[in-house]
């Protein structure tokens, strides 16, 4: 991780035409990242988000604790133990 001041930031896109066009298009895909979590919170089930997590981000079921997955999903880590038996099963 590399931590940078939000002053060296402004001045890099001020400067950098590149840096700036890279900041711009890294902040738009991270909003439509966010809008579409926010949209299958609301439109899918917990057990629909997981199996579309398992599709998409199968890295990260591997790398964080279920406790941070299952508030990612919105559910309890209960609740996440009993959907990944579910899926097992199938």
């Amino acid at each position: 991780m590399i931590v940078i001041q939000k002053n060296h930031i402004d001045r890099l896109k001020e400067e950098d035409s590149d840096f700036k066009r890279f900041y711009i298009e890294t902040l738009e895909q991270q909003i439509t990242c966010i809008e579409e979590s926010r949209f299958n919170l609301i439109t899918l089930t917990a057990e629909e988000r997981y199996s579309k997590l398992l599709q998409d981000e199968l890295s990260v079921l591997q790398q964080f604790p279920a406790k941070y997955l299952a508030t990612t999903l919105g559910i309890t880590e209960r609740q996440l133990s009993r959907i990944r038996k579910k899926i097992l099963k199938l």
